[in-house]
């Protein structure tokens, strides 16, 4: 919690509440199951889901007739 915007650190429950940014989260644990680590979620196939988005806004553009390439 040594960053600027959760500086000054009067009240810690505060900061986290009204000051802090989802960049600051680094391990999430729900009900005792790490569900991300090190920035990285455990619990989904990240590169398919990106994938899988892609394709589906270039579908999504070419059925609107717009012409787009895929990067």
């Amino acid at each position: 919690m040594d960053k600027p915007h959760l500086t000054p650190n009067f009240n810690p429950v505060s900061n986290l509440v009204y000051a802090a940014e989802g960049s600051d989260v680094e391990t999430t644990i729900i009900d005792g199951k790490v569900v991300m680590e090190n920035r990285t979620v455990k619990t989904l196939d990240e590169e398919r889901i990106l994938r899988e988005a892609r394709e589906r806004a270039f579908k999504l553009l070419k059925r609107a007739g717009i012409d787009a390439h895929l990067n």
